[in-house]
């Protein structure tokens, strides 16, 4: 599992990312509903595709990273 960094040179386990994109994509398409049955969107990507829930979330990391938002080396360190 890769760890990430915020602009502060925080770790952030992918895990929790994952977490805040499941959060992301509930927030901004709801749930879906299956007759009397309703799922939350994150929960139905990831298990209906999983590759197009994989690749949302790069895409979706990659924005964070690209806004400044997310590191995957610390922008704390120091570069020798």
């Amino acid at each position: 599992m890769t760890t990430y960094y915020d602009a502060d040179g925080n770790e952030i386990q992918e895990h929790k990312l994952e977490e805040q994109y499941e959060k992301m994509l509930d927030e901004n398409h709801g749930t879906v509903r299956l007759g009397e049955l309703e799922y939350a969107a994150s929960r139905v990507l990831r298990e209906v595709d999983p590759t197009a829930y994989r690749v949302g979330f790069a895409d979706w990391l990659s924005e964070l990273e690209e806004n400044g938002q997310m590191f995957e080396n610390d922008p704390t360190a120091e570069v020798e």
